[in-house]
């Protein structure tokens, strides 16, 4: 008797495992499924020059934080759907390779350009995004 009722504890015990295991996988797929649809929300497009977020007819202000080669970090600022403010590109490791300012999408004043290392590989000048080649420091 006591082998039966210690055989019946182990049952319910592996059916109420089982069941929490599935309660929490059902959990973890509705959470992703929500995850996914707000992060196809959060991406942006250009239409007309201009910066949108899915699902949104106003243009976009805020910071874009994107990846490139999943190396790169580009982030940059946007108001009224375009580009103003502090733009810079880094390794995923927090290195700066680029640094500068952009108003209205052109890239204006010094601008720095950094080895992978860290190391300043030279500064140049943007005058209504177009380079002042008489003006590079090394």
């Amino acid at each position: 008797m006591q082998f039966n009722s210690r055989n019946s504890w182990v049952n319910s015990y592996l059916i109420v495992t089982e069941l929490l295991v599935i309660i929490i996988l059902s959990v973890c797929l509705y959470l992703s499924s929500i995850l996914s649809d707000n992060s196809r929300l959060n991406k942006i497009f250009i239409n007309d020059g201009l910066i949108y977020k899915n699902g949104e007819s106003n243009p976009y202000t805020g910071r874009i934080l994107d990846t490139l080669q999943n190396h790169l970090i580009i982030e940059y600022d946007v108001v009224n759907g375009l580009k103003n403010g502090e733009f810079l590109v880094s390794t995923v490791e927090g290195i700066f390779t680029v640094y500068g300012f952009i108003e209205n999408n052109k890239n204006i004043g010094r601008w720095q350009y950094y080895y992978e290392n860290g190391q300043l590989e030279c500064t140049g000048e943007f005058i209504d995004d177009t380079p002042r080649l008489d003006i590079l420091y090394r």
